[in-house]
């Protein structure tokens, strides 16, 4: 981003009109801003009731604010983030609260995508003034114990999906990695690409039969790892492995997910989003849903225009803002029986 970032005057200027009338209590304004930092994207909403939805409405604002950059050709380098919201009735302190927790939940989701936050306005009496570091720290403790916080428990579960980045060990990943892809393509070259198909979908189904028979194996070799991690950037091979949905399949499934995430490091960083999206469907079929999203917005990092990634984002998405848990858990049990149903097809055509 250039260097002559805009003052907040600069950027208050821009309303009224951003918020179509005068600023309205309990509205908030995301904007994208491109190169010298012109105003591009503007997407406005409603700030939610309750708390524990805005972490799901700070990434669907922000995500919406980035499609529309994408989709013109003009990515958001970075945002400007307008709050105006409700006060909650417990004092002037708990309503600087609300309005830096709300802040602290759009600077991540901006984060997550590589977009600056130039800056970050609320309205306080009757001016924009700029969210100090201040009002973030105090907002601190709240976001860190809210679902889908900035917390440890995002930071936990990204360790468990990392990989190492450097050392012995990034480069026997990186050689497995190298191995495997080297093989596919000599494969695609001596055979049919619905073979070669239906043999890394085979491959697939034998491990997970192995991991689901014996719970003593931790995890499958560096090789097969690899092997796997490449195999389900195919379509149909990533389609076959969103079928392990039962009971006993679930946790065995997100384990080797989470290994192939692990595995895919160094110049194969960008492979770990398929995989990713894998860990992300077994948690979410498990009933996960926060930690289903972290996985999800790495993968959707890696990959911003993968269609799948966006898909799930936007069901899960649904799922929270709709806040009816029979809704989610109707959501939950289509997706479950459609891949039970796939699973079937695609078992009765290969014994054909």
């Amino acid at each position: 981003m250039p260097t002559n970032r805009p003052t907040p005057a600069d950027l208050a200027a821009l309303l009224p009109d951003l918020f179509e009338t005068a600023p309205q209590q309990g509205r908030v304004v995301v904007v994208g801003l491109t190169e010298h930092h012109r105003p591009g994207a503007v997407v406005r909403s409603t700030v939610p009731t309750a708390l524990e939805a805005w972490p799901v409405f700070a990434e669907q604002m922000v995500d919406h604010m980035d499609y529309m950059h994408r989709r013109n050709s003009e990515p958001a380098l970075g945002a400007a983030l307008f709050i105006h919201p409700a006060p909650d009735g417990a004092g002037e302190t708990a309503d600087r609260d609300r309005h830096a927790l709300l802040a602290r939940h759009l600077a991540g989701a901006c984060r997550r995508r590589g977009i600056d936050v130039v800056s970050s306005l609320h309205w306080s009496g009757n001016s924009w003034q700029e969210t100090t570091e201040d009002d973030d720290a105090a907002a601190g403790s709240q976001a860190n114990a809210g679902p889908g916080g900035e917390g440890g428990s995002e930071q936990q579960v990204l360790a468990r999906l990392t990989g190492p980045t450097s050392g012995d060990r990034a480069d026997q990943l990186i050689d497995a990695m190298g191995a495997a892809t080297d093989k596919l393509d000599q494969e695609l070259a001596d055979r049919t690409e619905q073979q070669v198909t239906e043999r890394m979908i085979t491959l697939l189904d034998r491990t997970m039969a192995e991991l689901v028979a014996h719970p003593e194996i931790d995890q499958v070799s560096d090789d097969l790892a690899a092997q796997l991690a490449v195999a389900v950037l195919h379509g149909d091979v990533l389609d076959a492995a969103t079928g392990y949905v039962e009971p006993a399949e679930l946790r065995r499934a997100e384990e080797l997910w989470a290994q192939l995430a692990r595995a895919c490091v160094g110049p194969f960083e960008e492979f770990a989003a398929a995989p990713l999206m894998l860990f992300a469907h077994a948690r979410w079929m498990d009933g996960d849903l926060e930690t289903a999203r972290t996985a999800l917005l790495r993968a959707k990092l890696l990959r911003p225009d993968h269609e799948p990634i966006q898909m799930m984002l936007s069901i899960m998405a649904m799922q929270t803002l709709v806040g009816l848990p029979e809704g989610g858990q109707a959501i939950v049990h289509s997706f479950r029986e459609q891949q039970r149903a796939a699973r079937a097809a695609r078992r009765a055509a290969s014994s054909e």
